[in-house]
Order: structure tokens, then sequence, then C-alpha cells
């Protein structure tokens, strides 16, 4: 709504009052907005017993143990099978957003010493989430 500064006839400075409007309309986009939905479950613990501790489970997910919700798997698949728009310019696009996705699946080692994941993830800095593989346990030692 843009109006008039004053509402004074330009000719008499009599009041003026509304007859209608121009109206005009523009087209306008609004870029994809990337957000982090946080999910909180509170854990209760018995000071009478100290024996249980209680936290409602946890939702599941289109990917086990992904971070990606239900709608940003469907845009990334629309976009790669509607849109033909591949993997590493949707990558691109979301390194622009400040989300940085590794494009690799997994690093391939020779064998399963416990040396070879402290190697690959030697200059890594964030949260790691690992499986029950023991040569990580090493790995949560060194982090705390």
């Amino acid at each position: 709504m843009i109006d008039v500064e004053h509402r004074d006839c330009p000719c008499c400075g009599g009041a003026m009052h509304a007859i209608g409007e121009l109206r005009s309309e523009q087209l306008d986009i609004v870029p994809a907005q990337l957000r982090v939905r946080v999910t909180r479950r509170p854990r209760y613990a018995c000071r009478t017993c100290e024996g249980a501790v209680v936290v409602a489970p946890a939702p599941e997910r289109p990917i086990d143990g992904g971070m990606a919700t239900e709608a940003l798997v469907a845009h990334v698949l629309v976009s790669k099978f509607c849109d033909s728009l591949p993997l590493y310019r949707q990558s691109q696009m979301l390194a622009r957003q400040g989300v940085t996705l590794d494009r690799a699946a997994y690093v391939c080692a020779e064998d399963r010493k416990g040396t070879r994941p402290a190697g690959h993830l030697a200059a890594f800095r964030g949260v790691l989430q690992v499986d029950g593989y023991d040569g990580f346990k090493r790995l949560a030692l060194i982090v705390r």
C-alpha cells in the first residue's frame, strides 16, 4: 500500500475521500529457505528410587539416522527426476545457502583397523554420528 502524503485537495484545500484504487501486480519469488527443525524430548527421572529414566520415543524419520525431513527429501527427488537437476548442482545450490553436503556416500578402507577412521576424520570438526563399529571408540575418547 502506497498512500499519498496529504489528503488535502491541491486546488481548494478541502478534505479528499477515497473513490477507489489503482492496483498493479508483479510476480515475485521467495527463494527456498532451509531451516533446522528441532525435536525436543525431555527426560524424566525418579528422585525416590533413582532407578527409572523415562523419555518419549523419537519420531520416525524418512531416512534412518538422516537429518532430512520429508519435505527436503521430496524437494531433492522432484528437482532430480522432474526438473532434471543433477545432485551435484543441487549440492552447489545448497552450499550458497551455507549447507555443505559431502556427495560421497562413504570412504572405503582396505581393512577394519581403528586407525582408518582416525585418518579419514583427522580434519573433521562438528558432530559425528556413528554406528557400533569398534574403530570409532578410540575417536570418541579423543574428541572428549
